[in-house]
């Protein structure tokens, strides 16, 4: 599946960044889930002091979509 058709099929917006709790949903994981994603490096994000606020754009596409072959 491409990445925008799940945004369409979830409902969300083609943004840059999505908070965690908008990535769990459209991957269909937990919040949890996400959060250990971003600290093992499986996924790129910000943090804003001990806390996760975005998950990026780029990094969700490719764990829905896989690496780009070239």
């Amino acid at each position: 599946m491409l990445f925008n058709d799940l945004l369409s099929a979830k409902g969300l917006p083609d943004e840059p960044l999505y908070h965690p709790k908008e990535a769990a949903q459209l991957l269909g994981v937990t919040q949890t889930t996400i959060n250990a994603w971003l600290r093992d490096g499986r996924l790129d994000g910000f943090k804003a002091g001990k806390h996760w606020k975005y998950v990026s754009r780029q990094s969700l596409q490719v764990l829905v979509e896989g690496v780009p072959r070239v």
